[in-house]
Formats: structure tokens, C-alpha cells, sequence
């Protein structure tokens, strides 16, 4: 009797040892495969991060055709031209230069006159300047100045406009100005101004 209790209780706990192994083992199992898994999204999640980030960085801030800076943009206008248009303040002072042309010749309509150049020093939007770049030649601009106008002939209030003229570089002004978009044109007059609303500030 003893002998038969005895085989059943070394049956009894063989099992349980046993079983205890198969659970250590498949739990070791589990635990591996859990932690295969975790390293593979973690990989995963890595390389979707890289690749999201690369692709970010080859995105440009701005669309190489389309610039624009709070209130004022640098791109191809509704009429398809490269152009400005905005609302600016400018520092800077004036730079008169006479002009003399034939009557009736291509973009002359008064013989004799002084145009107004405003040279910049300082700028609400630096996109001003990548205009400026885009029309070397022009008669109505210059490197680092607009054209506001004639002596003679000003859309700018007579006070203000005496006030700018009176300007130099130990004497600056600030001014406030409008660029709307430029539609395409013939010969303009010789105190054309791609600029609009000229006012004095101080």
C-alpha cells in the first residue's frame, strides 16, 4: 500500500514538475516573440520617422515660383509675369537724375525731366531686392533704389514730396508705398513709377 502511494505521489510531482517546465518554456517563448515584436515596430516606427523627415527636408520652405512674406508676394502675377505686389515701408533717401528725350520717340512724353530714384537702406520685406534683381535695366528701377516719380509731374502730396526731395543719405525718410501687380504694357511715360500711394512717414 505504502509502495502504491508512494508511485502515485512520484507520479503526482513529475507531472507537476513537468508541467512547470513547459510553462517556464513556453513563457520564455512568448516573452522572446513579445520582445521580437517590440524591436521590429520599434525599427519600423525608426525608419517611417527617417523617411517622413527626409522627405520634410527636401520640401522647400516656399514654392521656388510662389514667395510670398506676411502681406507681400514674388511670383508669376495673373497676367504671367515675375512680379512684386504688396504694401512696403522703406527707409531711405533720394537720388534725382535728369533725363531728356525727343518728343514722340517711344516712351517720351515731356522733352525735359528729373526722375525721383528712392535708395533703400532698410525694408519691411527683403523681397523687395529679388524684384529689383529680376529688373536690371529697367529704366524705372535701379540696384537698391525705386522710382517714385518726376519732379515735375507726382502723384505724391506736394508736402510730402518736398519733404523726400529734401532727403540724403545723413537725412533719411521713411515712407510707405504700394506695389500692385504689373499688367502687361507698351511705352509708359518717362515719370512712370512701378510704385503707388507714396506716403511720408517721418
Amino acid at each position: 500500500m505504502k509502495k502504491i502511494i508512494l508511485t502515485i505521489l512520484l507520479i503526482i510531482v513529475v507531472a507537476g514538475v513537468s508541467g512547470g517546465g513547459v510553462y517556464l518554456w513556453q513563457k520564455g517563448i512568448l516573452n522572446g516573440g513579445k520582445a521580437k515584436v517590440i524591436t521590429e515596430v520599434s525599427a519600423l516606427q525608426n525608419k517611417y520617422n527617417d523617411t517622413n523627415n527626409t522627405e520634410e527636408a527636401k520640401q522647400p520652405l516656399v514654392n521656388s515660383n510662389s514667395i510670398k512674406q506676411g502681406n507681400v508676394f514674388f511670383e508669376k502675377n495673373k497676367y504671367g509675369i515675375k512680379d512684386l505686389w504688396g504694401d512696403f515701408t522703406f527707409d531711405g533717401y533720394v537720388d534725382i537724375k535728369h533725363r531728356e528725350c525727343a518728343i514722340g520717340s517711344y516712351g517720351c512724353d515731356i522733352a525735359s525731366s528729373d526722375y525721383i530714384y528712392f535708395v533703400l537702406t532698410k525694408s519691411s520685406s527683403d523681397l523687395v531686392y529679388d524684384f529689383l534683381k529680376e529688373n536690371v535695366g529697367n529704366a524705372f528701377l535701379e540696384e537698391n533704389s525705386i522710382g517714385i516719380g518726376c519732379t515735375e509731374q507726382n502723384i505724391i502730396p506736394v508736402s510730402d514730396l518736398e519733404k523726400i526731395i529734401a532727403s540724403n543719405k545723413e537725412n533719411p525718410v521713411e515712407i510707405t508705398v504700394t506695389k500692385l501687380e504689373s499688367a502687361p504694357r507698351g511705352g509708359v511715360g518717362q515719370c512712370y513709377s512701378f510704385f503707388t500711394n507714396i506716403k511720408l512717414v517721418k
